[in-house]
């Protein structure tokens, strides 16, 4: 079986630029996996299946540019909501930690204690003023920061300058 590779021209990327796939385009499939329902809410195009897994704290609709690239391109992007995200179910309270998970977490924190969770939100002002001296320092050492232009963490104040 061939490998299959899409063509990407200019027409194809000039009909995309600025194209958004929408709550409105968007198209609802149910699929149940070890007992629990998982929402595919987007899904477009024809040809080979890109899975397109969101992140934490986003839905499928962080994909929504993508969507509409990826399937003028050949491609069918799908694009669920994760477990406890969007319409798909949520696991029980109860189910969440298990005693074997429950057991491991009490192991490590006998070590060291929550101290490390804990001190982050009691230095958090502190890591400001920590960091303030480097306000607007360049950095002279080959770096490399890969983002899409629509990006809401790029498009932050402030993020671009």
């Amino acid at each position: 079986m061939g490998r299959y590779t899409p063509r990407v021209t200019q027409s194809v990327y000039s009909a995309v630029q600025g194209a958004c796939y929408t709550p409105r385009d968007a198209k609802s499939a149910y699929s149940a996996v070890q007992g629990a329902r998982f929402t595919a809410t987007a899904e477009k195009g024809e040809g080979p299946v890109l899975l397109l897994l969101h992140g934490f704290p986003e839905l499928w609709y962080s994909w929504r540019h993508q969507i509409v690239a990826l399937s003028s391109m050949g491609y069918q992007a799908v694009a669920p909501d994760l477990r406890s995200f969007g319409d798909s179910d949520a696991p029980d309270p109860v189910e969440i930690i298990t005693c074997l998970e429950a057991s491991y977490y009490v192991t490590k924190f006998q070590k060291g204690g929550f101290t490390g969770g804990l001190n982050y939100y009691r230095n958090l002002y502190r890591n400001w003023e920590l960091l303030a001296p480097w306000v607007g320092c360049e950095v002279k050492t080959a770096a490399k920061f890969v983002v899409g232009d629509k990006d809401l963490a790029y498009n932050m104040p402030g993020m671009k300058d």
